[in-house]
């Protein structure tokens, strides 16, 4: 069934969703029983509860601020800021679109609940150092994104070829080891940062959110002039009869990619670099909260 279809993807919500809650039950009475954590202090470990909405703003800013130059293009060079007011566009693009609410929804609850709720909170109970887990559970969190590399080879499969001899041609099995050795390294980048974020907050909430807003951005331009993409109308001709030369014109739009001033791209780039520069002066400060579960 192709993952995309809305079956698959409503059922596979239902999977992550009972597994995510199932998984959730036992952590909780790992820390109950073997942890001799009470109920506000399991939700505690969890980042379920308190809640401090200041803490997720801050959170949000800081990965906005790391992403300044992609939401200068997106917003502004594309025009589409003001779909970021309008509930309409927000409804009609995630809600109603399953493929975005699988990446801006299940994706980013379900992940941040699996491996920064309950897999670091296991960890504190280890006692383990926080610099260790803030570098390790990410890479759990890479590890489990290299199933894409089953689903490159299941699209090129065909007919005539088997899944192994499939996997084994050179174009197929390059271009996957490249694809989830590039997602591998991005995946635990954010990882680390989203880890970093949970035991600095102790706010599971932040965690989901930066996470859904990564995804919605994708990884950022770091090469390439900007470019704006437009309608242009185009018109040909048609026979209305084959017996005559009569001929219809008929009008057609077709979108292309219009080349921008140098000076768009270099205020992206500034924004880009610059951005990355705010990130690392704010890191610390945006993330410091009374509800930290680890000091570094």
């Amino acid at each position: 069934m192709n993952r995309n279809s809305p079956a698959s993807i409503k059922a596979r919500a239902r999977s992550v969703f009972w597994v995510s809650a199932i998984c959730t039950v036992i952590t909780a009475a790992v820390l109950a029983i073997y942890g001799r954590a009470n109920l506000l202090e399991v939700l505690r470990l969890l980042g379920l509860f308190p809640v401090n909405l200041f803490d997720v703003t801050r959170s949000l800013l800081l990965t906005a601020i790391l992403f300044a130059g992609p939401l200068f293009e997106e917003g502004i060079v594309d025009g589409n800021w003001r779909g970021w007011l309008s509930f309409g566009s927000f409804k009609r693009y995630v809600i109603d679109d399953l493929v975005t609410f699988r990446a801006l929804v299940v994706g980013p609850v379900s992940e941040e609940v699996v491996f920064r709720s309950l897999a670091v909170s296991l960890y504190l109970l280890a006692n383990v150092e926080p610099s260790e887990i803030v570098f390790k559970t990410p890479l759990i969190f890479g590890l489990a994104h290299l199933h894409h590399l089953n689903e490159t080879i299941v699209k090129h499969q065909t007919s005539e070829r088997s899944y192994l001899a499939t996997a084994m041609t050179p174009s197929v099995l390059l271009s996957g080891l490249v694809m989830i050795t590039f997602q591998f390294a991005y995946t635990s980048l954010f990882g680390v940062f989203a880890t970093f974020l949970y035991l600095r907050t102790g706010n599971v909430y932040a965690c989901i959110l930066a996470h859904s807003f990564c995804n919605y951005m994708g990884f950022p331009r770091v090469w390439g002039r900007l470019s704006r993409v437009a309608a242009e109308e185009v018109s040909s001709s048609v026979d209305n009869n084959n017996d005559t030369n009569d001929a219809a014109s008929i009008h057609q739009t077709r979108a292309v990619e219009q080349p921008l001033g140098v000076e768009w791209t270099v205020a992206y780039y500034a924004l880009l670099f610059g951005g990355a520069y705010g990130f690392y002066k704010l890191l610390w400060p945006l993330t410091e909260s009374s509800y930290a579960l680890a000091s570094f």
